[in-house]
């Protein structure tokens, strides 16, 4: 066999091998379960599964983000967020203090329609609630 012909056969194996070693330092079952304790570190921090958390960050996305399809009927009206609601946690605890825990079937409602999301704005309502409170339609 010609020197050269070595030679490409010998780093193609190599190279080959090389591979084979960084991916399976990179995919061995250490490396998954550091990853996957991450992401379970990750979602616990706000707790992204929690009804709670998804009412918080609706909340915030309607008043607040001017490309959501509901932000003219919210934030467009000039309804706001309290300061203290922008973290999670202070959210959770006045609403935890203030009028317990989200009861299923449920939602955040605003008793005044016009007023912003504070403590003592908020309760929980059905949606049948809710749709008796809503601003009237003028014609």
């Amino acid at each position: 066999m010609p020197w050269n012909q070595k030679k490409k056969e010998y780093s193609e194996r190599y190279r080959k091998e090389g591979r084979r070693k960084k991916y399976d330092e990179k995919y061995n079952a250490d490396y998954f379960q550091k990853h996957k304790e991450k992401s379970v570190k990750k979602s616990t921090k706000y707790a992204d599964d929690r009804p709670l958390y998804r009412t918080w960050y609706s909340m915030k996305t309607r008043c607040l983000n001017e490309k959501h399809e509901a932000y003219p009927n919210y934030g467009g009206r000039g309804i706001k967020v309290c300061d203290r609601w922008m973290k999670f946690e202070n959210f959770e605890e006045d609403i935890n203090k203030l009028i317990g825990p989200r009861p299923e079937g449920m939602t955040l409602d605003r008793v005044n329609n016009d007023g912003d999301y504070a403590p003592g704005n908020v309760r929980w309502a059905t949606r049948i609630e809710q749709r008796a409170n809503r601003r009237k339609e003028v014609i």
